[in-house]
């Protein structure tokens, strides 16, 4: 006997999901691969409601050069210590393994400025369905976390582009876009605080329907938990 689900109305047949992330941040990764799973159990409980995701990068560096900067002496000079470096990676490692994620830190050498491969990601937004999008994001996390690719370099995001079926003259207009409306490098440190709506400065952040929230790499249930109530008005 099939599972009963709530009925959705008319005025709430669309779930709009808004993720702040950075693609250097490893905690992004973890949630954002949870929330495809949790997206396909939606549709699967729901097919009949549009979703739409609007990414909003959050670059946790953005001073970094366009040509990127030495990753492992920065990692150890933010951490503090190898013993630091050790438990912090332990623990996102842990993390990755339970949603199929493999973290290699050790391949990584460049800490890449992510502005090129953020503006990519939101072209592609435009063109593309949601989970195509997010296979695109994917594919970028892991360039840099597992294989060690500098996703700052437009030659390594034309590959990852067309890896993933995007056509060269719309992926070359994007990258050419993206690259002629690039802001200057950040000079400061950005203030941290506690994420505010206007001002997310922690990542993974996804805000459901404008209205659930749901901070960190939180489990596929939580976020499921939120989507549904988004549109259940449970």
């Amino acid at each position: 006997m099939p599972a009963h689900h709530p009925t959705v109305d008319g005025g709430k047949h669309r779930l709009n999901i808004e993720v702040f992330f950075d693609l250097i941040c490893p905690w992004s990764w973890v949630g954002i691969r949870q929330l495809a799973t949790a997206m396909h159990e939606f549709q699967r409980r729901h097919p009949g409601v549009g979703v739409q995701i609007n990414w909003r990068p959050r670059p946790l560096l953005p001073e970094v050069p366009l040509g990127g900067t030495a990753y492992q002496p920065f990692y150890l000079a933010q951490s503090g210590s190898p013993t630091a470096v050790a438990m912090r990676r332990s623990q996102v490692q842990h993390a990755g393994q339970a949603v199929g994620i493999t973290f290699d830190f050790k391949r990584i050498r460049i800490l890449p400025n992510t502005a090129i491969a953020h503006g990519l990601i939101g072209h592609m937004a435009r063109q593309a369905s949601p989970l195509q999008t997010i296979g695109l994001v994917d594919r970028l996390f892991k360039a840099f976390f597992s294989d060690g690719e500098d996703i700052g370099d437009p030659q390594v995001l034309e590959r990852l582009g067309l890896e993933q079926g995007v056509g060269r003259p719309m992926l070359l207009a994007c990258l050419n876009d993206v690259r002629s409306h690039l802001p200057p490098p950040t000079p400061e440190r950005p203030r941290r605080g506690r994420p505010v709506k206007e001002d997310v400065l922690s990542t993974p952040h996804f805000v459901f329907n404008g209205a659930a929230t749901v901070s960190g790499a939180r489990s596929t249930d939580a976020l499921l938990s939120s989507m549904l109530r988004s549109v259940e008005g449970t």
